[in-house]
């Protein structure tokens, strides 16, 4: 999954949104019985022109209900709900400033209906950083 810096477990997007037993039901997928998602809508917001749904999307484990790992998507309804924007946030490192932020710059239509990325950018910024003052460098 593009924006899911460090979460690749071999499922789609709309499938890691349903959660843990959705994860688990699909072959070959790589998921930690132990952990499931929770999916909150947080707000509307314009990207580039394009509105967007923001999502927050939170791995937790089950038995102590401790958040691990959060995800931020700009989710834009007009382009099959493709991420225009996110940002990663290990709540270990801090629940307020994102490690990490991802941008689609270009998108097109391959066909009607199916929209590609054609040109993005990442960012991750120093996690040791971010831990000791909120700051954000990126790392070269």
């Amino acid at each position: 999954m593009l924006f899911l810096i460090d979460c690749d477990y071999g499922v789609s997007l709309s499938s890691y949104m349903r959660g843990r037993l959705a994860i688990q039901g699909i072959a070959g997928a790589q998921w930690n019985s132990e952990l499931d998602v929770s999916v909150k809508h947080l707000a509307r917001e314009n990207v580039d022109g394009l509105d967007c749904e923001i999502v927050q999307i939170d791995q937790f484990n089950i038995s102590s209900q401790r958040t691990l790992t959060g995800c931020r998507l700009w989710l834009c309804p007009s382009r099959c709900y493709l991420p225009l924007k996110a940002e990663h946030f290990p709540y270990w490192v801090s629940s307020k400033t994102a490690v990490a932020k991802c941008h689609l710059d270009r998108i097109f239509e391959v066909e009607h209906l199916v929209w590609f990325p054609e040109v993005w950018w990442e960012e991750a910024y120093d996690k040791q950083l971010i831990e000791q003052a909120s700051t954000l460098k990126p790392i070269l």
